[in-house]
């Protein structure tokens, strides 16, 4: 199984870019800012992030930095 995160602020976005990933062989998680997807990141490794640039608490080029 591949794992996703998907970090945005607009729950429309967010959802809907949810329900396109996700199927038998994806998992997707999200979060609205910064501080929800460090405590996801926390629980397991994903293949793939996908992160708004501009997040209420900072920026997901931030984030990306931390992580790799």
């Amino acid at each position: 199984m591949k794992y996703i995160l998907i970090v945005e602020d607009d729950p429309v976005l967010r959802e809907g870019l949810a329900t396109v990933l996700q199927n038998n062989a994806i998992s997707v998680k999200s979060a609205a800012d910064l501080a929800g997807a460090r405590r996801i990141l926390l629980e397991r490794q994903f293949d793939l992030l996908i992160l708004d640039v501009n997040l209420p608490d900072g920026s997901g080029i931030d984030l990306c930095r931390e992580v790799t």
